[in-house]
């Protein structure tokens, strides 16, 4: 299923083409010789072709990309690398240059660096289907399913080429997983009510090796253990199923009251108040939840030190780059004393654990420096981009402006063009 390592240098990517082709005819023709070369596979005449648009036009960084797709055609690898990040320096933001990175470093096995490749490519672009399945397949390849998966569900939900060999064949690799995955928390289910804990975990277990994204798999697990009084392992599940699913509410009280019996003051008290805040009726667990609330308050407020450990494990996560926990735990703290400083982190630590909302930023920057360059139209499909990606952003506002700075550029314009036709 991995998409083909070689792309044909393009000439009419319509993000590129306003950007990167410039008016020179002589530069159109010239780019245009080495396409119809290269296309031919006459990749030494294609490589002189693309290096002398280089040479005489600098500053535009698709003959670079091409020039190295060349040199990587006659089996100069180094070369190859060495122009493809040259043509990224030059612009951070044309996604060729790491899709074509990407594709050489998954083939050679280099897993690491090909997911960082991709990732920056899924950035500039989330839509392109090259970088987002070969992003999937590079996770796989570090046995990282969740991730994986999770990219594979956003591209079936986004792709329109349902007729395609790739979206069929993801969509029959998510299907067949989550079959199995649901089969295997069926009969974790029977054994768990029989009591059986143990033939229950195991098959727990097996469901999320073959499908790590289902959130009431961890929160089975976690209800095991904390039946067994085994509350820190209660704890790391139910965690691990409210990371997945933040809108669970009935998750927010199993976690206050596993918490609680850790002494986990602040988890506890926030969790607490997550449930009080989302519960839409008066029952005896929200009066419960509120007394609890209440008394871990006045402890808090008593008691400062659980506070400083609390803050203390947040950056201890965050040295450990376990962000999912540690934006957890920020979020929690927030709950009980928001400051600029938790703000800051809870935004950096989203962008740093959800690859849509890095996405979004780029989106929104590339957007900027659109507006920059007088291409309004295309700053305005950046920023309805990045508001689609990340709804309620931390600089939700920000791009609100810049839509609006660029529809008035374009209504400047447009009545320009009028009074000049008059």
């Amino acid at each position: 299923m991995e998409v083909n390592l070689n792309q044909n240098p393009e000439l009419n990517q319509e993000e590129q083409k306003e950007l990167q082709l410039p008016a020179e005819e002589e530069y159109r023709m010239m780019f245009s010789k080495g396409v119809h070369q290269y296309e031919k596979r006459e990749f030494e005449e294609a490589s002189k072709t693309f290096m002398e648009a280089h040479n005489k036009y600098p500053d535009q960084p698709e003959t670079l990309v091409n020039y190295a797709n060349c040199q990587y055609e006659l089996l100069n690898t180094q070369e190859a690398i060495k122009y493809w990040k040259m043509a990224k320096e030059q612009d951070k933001y044309l996604i060729n240059p790491y899709i074509n990175l990407g594709n050489y470093y998954l083939a050679n096995d280099n897993y690491q660096d090909a997911a960082i490749e991709f990732y920056n490519a899924f950035c500039i672009n989330p839509h392109n289907e090259i970088s987002l399945i070969n992003l999937g397949i590079t996770y796989e390849k570090m046995n990282n399913r969740k991730k994986a998966f999770l990219l594979y569900e956003f591209y079936l939900s986004g792709t329109l080429s349902v007729t395609s060999n790739n979206y069929k064949n993801i969509h029959k690799k998510i299907a067949m997983h989550k079959l199995n995955a649901i089969a295997q928390m069926k009969i974790g289910i029977y054994f768990e009510k029989k009591g059986y804990y143990r033939k229950a975990l195991q098959s727990y277990y097996e469901s999320l090796r073959v499908f790590p994204n289902f959130a009431k798999t961890y929160s089975n697990i976690g209800n095991i253990f904390y039946k067994l009084e085994k509350f820190d392992q209660a704890k790391l599940y139910w965690l691990e199923a409210y990371k997945i699913d933040k809108k669970q509410t009935q998750l927010c009280l199993n976690l206050g009251l596993c918490c609680e019996k850790l002494e986990d003051n602040v988890n506890a008290y926030a969790f607490y108040t997550a449930f009080i805040q989302r519960t839409m009726q008066n029952n005896q667990e929200v009066f419960l939840a509120q007394k609890a609330a209440e008394k871990l308050h006045s402890l808090l407020i008593a008691s400062p030190e659980y506070v400083s450990r609390h803050k203390t494990q947040c950056e201890e996560y965050n040295k450990q780059e376990k962000f999912d926990d540690a934006l957890v735990y920020y979020e929690n703290l927030a709950i009980l004393s928001n400051t600029s400083e938790i703000t800051n982190q809870i935004n950096n630590l989203k962008i740093k654990t959800n690859i849509l909302y890095q996405a979004a930023l780029t989106s929104f920057e590339m957007a900027q420096e659109l507006y920059e360059k007088g291409k309004y139209e295309y700053a305005l499909e950046k920023c309805k981009l990045s508001s689609s990606l990340w709804r309620n952003s931390y600089f939700e506002q920000n791009v609100f402006n810049l839509v609006s700075k660029c529809q008035t550029a374009l209504g400047n314009s447009l009545n320009n063009m009028l009074k000049a036709k008059h």
